[in-house]
Parts: structure tokens; sequence; C-alpha cells
């Protein structure tokens, strides 16, 4: 009797281990699907041009759109990698290796017009004397590990030199802040990511899921309550 019901056992069981989703190879595919892997751009220029136009009556009526990006992923050496990006208020480069595991690199960077903060309406008028504007440029390294295709850890340390310009020839007390014209920025910064997000169409079509922490940390060497002795 033992000897039956063991024979109908391994009959049942046979059926289930011919099925993919119960074998052995499948198994092996769900787990290489999880190794990191290099990706590949799917294009090496691009470029888009717009405008962007409030329908509310604004201070600033339209203001235009700009990005053009070089990437360089196909040279002899397969671990090379460069990019070259151009946007409305940025321009930056890097070069870097770029393996399955690793994405390491430097990373200048010149941003333009970018600080647009601090404005004041006194009866709908707009008062000029708390405007101003900025720009910095500095360069940053960084140091990617891909751990999984879905988890990677980042490490950055970016230095950066910020100038302003006021607008009008006014002293800094007429400021929200007492700024400076000109101050120095040193920025680490880790990041952790989870993400299963695929990209298509220019990366524009995105479907998956992503879950990220940050943080940074900026020290501003003559800004404020930071450090004064070289306030200008």
């Amino acid at each position: 009797m033992m000897r039956r019901v063991i024979v109908v056992l391994s009959l049942m069981v046979i059926p289930f281990s011919l099925v993919p989703a119960f074998s052995q190879e499948i198994t092996k595919t769900e787990f290489s699907d999880m190794i990191a892997k290099e990706k590949i751009r799917e294009y090496k220029h691009v470029l888009v041009l717009g405008v962007n136009q409030p329908f509310s009556k604004g201070y600033n009526k339209y203001s235009p759109l700009f990005f053009y990006g070089w990437f360089g992923d196909d040279f002899k050496n397969k671990d090379l990698y460069m990019q070259f990006t151009m946007t409305t208020t940025r321009i930056y480069f890097i070069a870097a290796m770029k393996t399955d595991k690793i994405f390491a690199g430097v990373k200048p960077l010149l941003e333009h017009s970018t600080y647009s903060a601090w404005k004041s309406y006194n009866r709908g008028y707009n008062d000029k004397f708390r405007e101003f504007g900025g720009n910095n440029a500095g360069a940053g390294v960084f140091f990617q590990y891909n751990w999984l295709r879905i988890l990677s850890t980042k490490a950055t340390f970016h230095a950066s030199y910020h100038f302003y310009r006021l607008f009008l020839l006014a002293s800094n007390e007429h400021k929200y802040v007492n700024m400076p014209k000109r101050h120095w920025q040193l920025k680490p910064g880790i990041e952790l990511l989870l993400s299963d997000v695929r990209e298509k169409s220019l990366a524009r079509v995105k479907h998956g899921y992503l879950f990220r922490v940050e943080y940074q940390y900026a020290r501003r060497i003559g800004y404020g309550t930071w450090y004064d002795y070289d306030r200008l």
C-alpha cells in the first residue's frame, strides 16, 4: 500500500517539475535578471527646444527652454563614458569609468541665473531692492556602486564658487539676508537608490517603482552664520 502511495505522489509531482514556473531554469533566469548590467544610451545626440509661457499676468512673461545632450558610450575602451549637457540654466561635462558594477568620475558644472528668490511686492509693485541673480561654477566627483540591477549606493562631493548680481546698486541691508557678493560652497552627499524603472523613447516614457534616500550637507564659507572672516 505504501509503495502505491509513493508511486502516485511521484506521478503527481512530475508534471509540476516540467512546468517552467517550478523548474530550475526559470530560477536562474530570475537571478540573472537581478545582476547589475551597464545601461547603454539609446541615442548619442538629443536636442530639445521650447518656450515656457505662464497663463497668469506675471512679471516675467515667457522664458526659453533649451536642452542639448551628447552621450559618448561607444569608445574603444568600453569602460570609458563621457557626457556633455547644456540646458537653459546649466552646462556640465562628465568624464567617467562606467562598468556593470561601478560608475565613477568627475563632473565640472556651470549654472547661471539660478537664484531668483527674495522678491517682494509692495501694493502690487515689485521691490527691486530685494532682487538678485546669481551664478556658480565648480566641479564634483562621484562614485556609484551597483549592488544589483535595482539597488545602488552613491557618494558625491561638489565644490563650487557662487557669485551674485545685485540688480540695483543697493547695500546688502535691503536684502532679507545680509548676503555676500560671493562665497564658496562645499557639498558632500550620499544616496541609496532602489529602482526598477524601465525607460523608452528617449527616456520620456517611464514605468516602474523608485525609492531613494539622499542626504546632502552644504558648508558655505563666507555666508551668513557659517563663516564671516572673508565676507566681501
